[in-house]
Parts: structure tokens; sequence; C-alpha cells
């Protein structure tokens, strides 16, 4: 008996999801859910952990990809299925640094789902045939050297954070409550940014953010957040 959980950014995934893992004789769905909060909620509930988490990479308010660094880092055991719509290799590669056995395009999922359950469920990597890894290796090693790279040694310890926030999908609103701060301080904040680092929007910090490797520290601290209360200096 396979146990799963079923993360899906709309419910015809998730329903594309099980019916295809019908094609295993003996499989339970533990949990299911549309965004990564309430997943890891249940989850935190349960008395039996599943063996394998599928994850949609698209879906909001806790995204696939905080959510596969925090069932690495708090369920070591559950071996995580990556979907998406994107496959670019950067994405690909992030994507099983954070913890994921495989990673299938949304489009292939009636091709290589069964296929891709059955190659994690026995602790083995699995890629969408759509994916090129020819070229992985050298992005590999150019991501490991971009990561001796500093982040911008100006920034003070509250633009860090804000920093680390905004390259992630929560609104600024919700980065005002969790920093217990005002929008016109949250404005402070952005623009400061902006001279220090001649970053003009969202975007271009979200890009810096990956550069520096920010965004990964961004997906666990609020990872690490969620089993204990955030503390920001």
């Amino acid at each position: 008996m396979m146990n799963f959980g079923v993360l899906g950014s709309d419910p015809e995934i998730t329903d594309t999801v099980i019916s295809l893992l019908q094609g295993f004789r003996e499989f339970n769905i533990l949990l299911k859910s549309d965004n990564g909060f309430s997943f890891v909620e249940q989850l935190q509930s349960l008395k039996k952990i599943p063996d394998i988490a599928i994850v949609d990479l698209e879906v909001k308010i806790m995204d696939g990809l905080s959510t596969i660094h925090y069932l690495h880092l708090h369920f070591p055991n559950i071996k995580v299925l990556a979907v998406s719509k994107y496959s670019q290799s950067l994405l690909v590669i992030d994507t099983l640094s954070s913890g994921a056995y495989g990673f299938i395009c949304k489009n292939n999922l009636h091709e290589c789902l069964e296929t891709a359950v059955s190659q994690i469920n026995k602790g083995k990597t699995y890629l969408d045939l759509q994916i090129d890894i020819a070229d992985f290796d050298d992005l590999i090693n150019r991501i490991q050297k971009e990561s001796l790279l500093q982040p911008h040694p100006n920034l003070n310890p509250r633009e860090m954070v804000f920093l680390q926030l905004v390259t992630t999908s929560v609104s600024y609103d919700r980065i005002a409550a969790i920093m217990h701060v005002s929008q016109d301080t949250l404005y402070n904040y952005q623009k400061s940014l902006r001279r220090k680092l001649g970053l003009k929007s969202r975007q271009e910090f979200m890009i810096y953010a990956l550069q520096t490797e920010i965004a990964k520290l961004a997906r666990r601290n609020i990872c690490m957040g969620l089993a204990t209360s955030i503390r920001f200096p």
C-alpha cells in the first residue's frame, strides 16, 4: 500500500493526479490541498505520513518550492515528485536541490506519472523526458560558483528580511504583518534596496535573490517559521 499526499494548484490537476494513481493496485490518499500552508497543517496532524507527496509548483500562499523545502527539512522520509507547467533547467535544478526526487511537466502527466511514482518510490530520481538535461552539469557548476557570491554588504538586517520575503509569492500586506511594520516602512525598505542595489521592480529583486541564493534562504526561513515563531531582527 502506497500512501500519497497531493498538492495541486487547482481541482483539475488534483483530480487528474488521483485518477492516474488508479493504475496502482493499492494506494491511499492521506491528504490533498490547493496551497502549501494547508498541506503542511494537515500533514502535521496526521498519525501516518505519506510515502510520496506530489507537489504542484504553481500553488499559492506557500509555493511549491517552499513546501518541498519544508518537507525535506521536517519530513525527510517523504519522497516528493514535483509537477509544473514550466521546464526550464534552472527551475528543475532548484526543485531537485530543494529535496524533490523527481520532476514532471503537467502536459505529460498521463505519460509520465505512473513511471515517475514507481521510480521515486524506489529512491531513484525521475526527470520528465521533455527536460533537456544535456547542460545540467554546466548549470550546476555555474550555480555553485555563483553561490559563493556574498549578498550586497550594505544591506541591514531588516532590509535583508524584506528582500527574502519579497522574492516569494507573499503579498505586501502579509509581509508587513509578518515583519510587524507599516506599509510606509515597507515602502522605505523597498526604496532603500532600489538605491543600494540599482533594482527597479519586484521581478528584479527576485532575479537578484536567485543569483545570490537569497531566494533559497527565504524559502528555508519561511519553512522554519511554520514550526517555530518567525523572529526578525
